[in-house]
């Protein structure tokens, strides 16, 4: 997480980057110095979960009472000295960070394997050292702190990003995380979450200003420095050559520093010595061996530039620049023709105006106004609506240009027509500086400019905001249902409801299971067909029983999905049981003693009843169930039970069973079939059967038999029938079944 090396450069390189602090004394000087004011501290929740969670036996996860009371005293102690807590988790991965989100997930898949290793050869837990957070946890936390009070949010994005702003943007004490990217942002102090003594309220803070101090940087190179040491959106092997290269330029190599140590001060030290001397002269492509990446690269540094802030480091010369007496002319590029539009700047007022080419004459229109001059402005007739137009002359030029007046403020504002479609385009003027700059933009220099909206092309922000969000279709098209659920979302309110209804795109990271037992099926195929039905119900069902809904890409993580891609689910409806099959085992005891209930007196002894036998004689009844009643059922031999092979020859019997009550479902392939998770139901035999059947399997939820079906339903009638009957045959078994079903309605 974070920046590659940098957590152990600081620890070990720069011990006096880290200041320990108290929080209590934090707190007070805040409200000196702003009265009136809650101290804040805003808590990246996804890194402090494994330091919350305290119980010693993790491997099984839960002991959720004893986890909340831990959050509780969490929240009490920061309470008590007068500071609000603000905790994040994270809503979404970025598209840019997949690629790292994967590859994380794979290397915790490595660490869980060592887990079960260790516990198969030591038949114990392991220690904290090999912890691993438990299943559900993130989840549960969520919603244990919104149950204690505290406001919780999820993102966007990714959570490092809304809690560097949130925490600049409300001055907050500071943030709360064990993640080295809030050292490279711009933003509050950051304190760590693994140094903290919930008893005194002591623990580091990392100072980001003696670190620039320490590397001989300042606060705007630190998002340089990140990417090129390698970051969440930086393949830490992307710039390997390059610092090597650093390094062994680098003259003044700490002998006590380890590698690592080195590398970062040889790299800070080519910033500062070397890239700053071009800076505003040359582009980074030109000064760094960015090659093909350089739309990733300018991606990374963006990434760390919080709202409203700017990076010195993408205001260079642009291209296409030229030197007049009085006025810079610039150019533009427009979104759709790929063309450079001439952008002139009054040397006075300051204002930048773009200019146009006519496709016909080949000149170029400078759009040019002058405010402050008393000179009449020229009037053209615009061709469509036969009204005048004012028109703009340029004084070097002698060309006119029709300006355009806005009816509310009656603000004439220049002109441009659009040598394609022969439209004309507004200039806009910027909220904040009341300039007029051009709706074309190069992308080479995504600054904090307004960008023209072209209907066909996609609409990017810049990068200054930190983040790239483009305009793309959603799953769901109503905006109102869309603003409701990115509410519920944001808010911690609701678990991925509105990234299935906006992108359509959902993951789940790793949980603890052991790839090698391939006897249990993996969480993320159990829950599946709920799943799918959830995603039915969020995105909308389609007539006659098919669905139209998109399908929904998952990146769950399970034994042997290599992530390369999601996998395509599609929702399926919720009424359905026509489809549905159910099957379960019973056994029948031939001597069936009932037990009833009887009233005596004080003192006086209960009535003694006969005591079944520790082996009684028994048949074990195999039945499967839909809708309708029973579709084939089976007794066994005495005490005889099923096996693999057993289960497989009976799913044959279902089969034909099928094809004589529900030809069509059978031909469609609409079975949704559902049992319990008793080893030959699971067995890798019985599940390629099933396979091979083409039935959709609804897997038996572990260690769960009170949501079995027929438990509660058919067995618990039957037994009432059979309470008090003695049988002597298997064929007295056998038409007692018989008169049972017979019995039974349509409705039951």
């Amino acid at each position: 997480m974070g920046v590659r090396g940098l957590q152990g450069f600081v620890k070990s390189s720069c011990p006096h980057v880290c200041m320990v602090v108290n929080f209590k004394e934090l707190a007070e000087q805040h409200r000196s110095r702003h009265p009136g004011g809650t101290p804040t501290i805003v808590v990246d929740a996804m890194c402090c979960l494994r330091y919350w969670y305290t119980p010693e036996s993790w491997v099984c996860g839960g002991q959720w009472r004893e986890y909340f009371s831990s959050l509780r005293e969490f929240v009490k102690t920061f309470t008590a000295v007068g500071i609000k807590l603000v905790f994040f988790f994270d809503g979404m991965v970025e598209q840019s960070k997949r690629d790292e989100w994967v590859k994380r997930r794979l290397k915790n898949n490595r660490e869980i394997a060592k887990i079960f290793h260790y516990i198969k050869s030591h038949r114990e837990q392991p220690g904290r050292n090999m912890f691993f957070i438990p299943s559900g946890l993130p989840i549960f936390t969520q919603f244990a702190l919104k149950a204690l009070g505290q406001e919780t949010l999820c993102s966007l994005q990714e959570a490092d990003y809304e809690v560097a702003s949130y925490g600049l943007q409300n001055n907050c004490l500071g943030i709360l995380g064990e993640d080295t990217d809030y050292l490279i942002y711009d933003t509050c102090p950051y304190f760590s979450i693994s140094e903290l003594s919930l008893d005194s309220l002591d623990t580091i803070m990392l100072c980001r200003e003696k670190l620039c101090q320490s590397l001989g940087l300042s606060l705007s190179d630190l998002p340089l420095l990140a990417c090129l040491l390698g970051n969440d959106i930086i393949p830490e092997g992307m710039f390997e050559s390059f610092r090597y290269k650093c390094l062994s330029s680098y003259t003044s190599v700490k002998e006590n520093f380890d590698k690592k140590g080195n590398i970062i001060l040889a790299v800070a030290d080519h910033i500062s010595k070397v890239l700053r001397l071009h800076q505003g002269e040359k582009k980074l492509e030109e000064m760094l061996p960015l090659g093909p990446n350089k739309a990733l690269f300018n991606k990374g540094v963006a990434s760390y530039l919080l709202p409203g802030q700017k990076s010195p480091w993408f205001f260079q010369k642009p291209k296409g620049v030229v030197t007049l007496d009085k006025q810079v002319l610039s150019m533009s590029s427009d979104p759709k023709s790929k063309q450079e539009v001439p952008v002139c700047t009054h040397p006075e007022s300051k204002q930048e105006v773009t200019t146009c080419t006519d496709s016909e004459s080949k000149q170029e229109v400078p759009l040019c106004t002058y405010p402050e001059s008393k000179q009449e402005v020229p009037m053209c007739i615009h061709p469509e609506s036969k009204q005048e137009v004012p028109m703009c002359t340029d004084p070097e030029s002698k060309q006119e240009v029709p300006m355009y007046t806005d009816p509310e403020p009656k603000q004439e504002v220049p002109l441009c027509t659009h040598p394609e479609s022969r439209q004309e385009v507004l200039l806009c003027t910027h909220p904040e500086s009341k300039q007029k700059l051009p709706v074309g933009m190069d992308p080479e220099f995504n600054l904090e400019a307004p960008l023209y909206t072209n209907p066909e092309t996609k609409q990017e922000d810049p990068v200054s905001m930190g983040s790239e969000v483009k305009q793309q279709i959603t799953m769901v098209s109503d905006p109102e249902i869309l603003k409701v659920a990115r509410a519920h979302h944001v808010q911690a309110e609701s678990y991925l409801v509105y990234n299935v209804m906006n992108s359509g795109e959902v993951e789940c990271s790793n949980s603890l299971e052991d790839a090698m037992d391939q006897a249990l099926p993996s969480q993320a195929f159990v829950y599946r067909p709920v799943r799918q039905r959830v995603y039915s119900l969020l995105l909308g069902d389609g007539e006659g029983g098919a669905s139209t809904c998109p399908t929904v890409k998952e990146w769950f993580v399970y034994s042997g999905n290599p992530l390369r891609q999601p996998d395509l689910v599609r929702p399926l409806q919720m009424n359905i049981p026509e489809q549905i099959v159910t099957g379960d085992e019973k056994w029948l005891l031939y001597n069936n003693v009932e037990r009833k209930r009887s009233w005596g007196k004080r003192n006086e002894l209960p009535p003694t009843m006969p005591k079944a036998g520790l082996h009684p004689k028994k048949v074990m009844l195999c039945i499967w169930w839909d809708w309708k009643g029973a579709l084939y059922y089976e007794l066994l031999p005495e005490n005889q039970t099923i096996n693999s092979n057993k289960c497989c020859s009976q799913l044959n019997q279902l089969k034909a069973a099928l094809n004589e009550e529900h030809p069509e479902l059978v031909n469609r392939k609409c079975i949704i079939f559902h049992q319990d998770d008793t080893r030959p139901h699971v067995s890798l035999m019985t599940r390629q059967k099933l396979l091979q059947l083409g039935w959709e399997v609804l897997i038996h939820l572990l260690y769960s038999p009170d949501i079995a079906a027929l438990d509660f339903r058919l067995f618990w009638s039957l037994q009432n029938s059979l309470n008090g009957k003695n049988f002597h045959s298997l064929e007295d078994r056998k038409r007692h079944l018989e008169q049972f079903f017979a019995q039974k309605d349509k409705k039951f």
